[in-house]
């Protein structure tokens, strides 16, 4: 089931169109219940993928109901540490092959959404630890994972705001002028997704003899190709993935749901430490709300004379980690350590700046126009080659590399 296709969009846009009329709040959320059941059901290949997915949902509630009546942190290590090594086995990561034999790594499920679940499964089960008293029930906490306009792909919400909007469940356009803004915004991410994307990662496409393995290499170079590869994907992603957030932001405004926003004008982003704050907005404050926060907190706890020089290595960690989680091949490792080199540079130019100029010599800085638009070119492209890691396998690298010349 395609997001952008026909048989996706107009029914989801014809009910969402006609659910002010539903009599009462608990029709509305047995019409929202059915098209998740129902658009979970066409993406769950098998009993079985089925039945671990409901597995996954089913325990984490079982889990957050008891940790909200007695809070244990054993239990709460405990069963994230097990979600966690479950889904580094669904996901069939590399390095378990330096680890366990061939045969034990094999799985034919297929887990839809199960990247998305690992987050909001942590939060809940920390929100409920630490004391979260939003309303728990089965049905609400059920469409809350299977929420099909957050499920597969983001953006991230947190359950406190999708209880909110679940328990009142009503439309967010009140009149014919939200109803067509509601309608622009999905076909805006139509368009990025079909039109602009396409035509990126065709021209993408276009550069892949430069790094198909085994190919010659000989008379492959052109220029124009180089560009292709380094900077068409980072924004065919962009088009496909911000207009993926705005086909389901636009979808869940017709159903009462605010879905976070995604993208703020990332490539306008001066260093990386601003770029994950405009680009995937959700994972990023996930990132520093569960893993960078945390961290440092504990670090300055036990180190509170190094609590500045390790704050770097919290950040490398978090991110290192994020990088890690977006694929399981090696390739993913490099991306994610890029991103915490990233991350961890920018705080350490910015904290070197201003011990060099002091603080009004570091503002001046800031408001310099040429600097600004210098830092912006430095991290767009410091991102395309991160993204040039992101896309390519080991092989593919190498194979680029002796296309331009380059022998390792």
């Amino acid at each position: 089931m395609e997001i952008c296709s026909i048989t996706f969009l107009f029914p989801i846009i014809l009910l969402g169109t006609l659910y002010p009329f539903l009599p009462s709040l608990i029709w509305r959320q047995l019409a929202l219940g059915a098209v998740n059941v129902i658009c979970i059901s066409l993406l769950l290949p098998t009993w079985s993928s089925a039945a671990v997915f409901f597995f996954f949902i089913l325990s984490g509630y079982g889990v957050g109901v008891t940790l909200r009546k007695h809070p244990n942190r054993s239990i709460l290590v405990g069963y994230i540490s097990l979600f966690v090594a479950a889904f580094v086995y669904l996901k069939h990561y590399s390095f378990l092959q330096l680890v366990f034999p061939a045969g034990m790594l094999h799985s034919s499920l297929v887990i839809v959404g199960l990247s998305y679940m690992l987050f909001r499964q942590i939060h809940f089960l920390i929100d409920q630890y630490q004391g979260s008293d939003d309303p728990l029930d089965l049905w609400g906490y059920l469409n809350y994972q299977i929420n099909i306009f957050s499920l597969v792909s983001g953006p991230i919400t947190r359950y406190p705001d999708f209880r909110e909007d679940w328990d009142r469940l009503e439309p967010l356009w009140l009149s014919r002028y939200d109803l067509l803004m509601a309608y622009g915004r999905i076909w805006i991410g139509v368009i990025k997704v079909m039109v602009l994307g396409a035509i990126f990662y065709h021209y993408y496409s276009f550069a892949a003899p430069l790094w198909t393995p085994g190919a010659p290499t000989a008379a492959k170079f052109h220029a124009i190709r180089i560009v292709y590869l380094f900077y068409f994907f980072p924004i065919y992603i962009y088009f496909n993935f911000s207009g993926y957030c705005d086909i389901v932001i636009g979808c869940g405004y017709l159903y009462g749901l605010r879905i976070p926003e995604n993208f703020k004008t990332p490539f306008l982003s001066r260093n990386m430490i601003e770029f994950w704050s405009r680009w995937h907005i959700t994972l990023g404050v996930w990132i520093k709300d569960y893993l960078y926060t945390p961290m440092l907190r504990a670090v300055l706890t036990r180190f509170p004379k190094r609590g500045g020089n390790l704050a770097f290595l919290c950040y490398f960690i978090a991110f290192f980690i994020a990088g890690v989680w977006h694929g399981s091949t090696w390739n993913f490792v490099v991306y994610g350590l890029l991103q915490g080199l990233g991350v961890s540079v920018a705080k350490l130019w910015e904290m070197l700046l201003t011990r060099w100029l002091g603080r009004e010599g570091h503002k001046r800085y800031l408001a310099s126009r040429p600097v600004h638009w210098a830092a912006v070119g430095l991290n767009f492209h410091y991102f395309c080659f991160t993204c040039l890691i992101f896309g390519l396998s080991f092989s593919g690298l190498r194979q680029l590399g002796l296309t331009l010349g380059l022998h390792w």
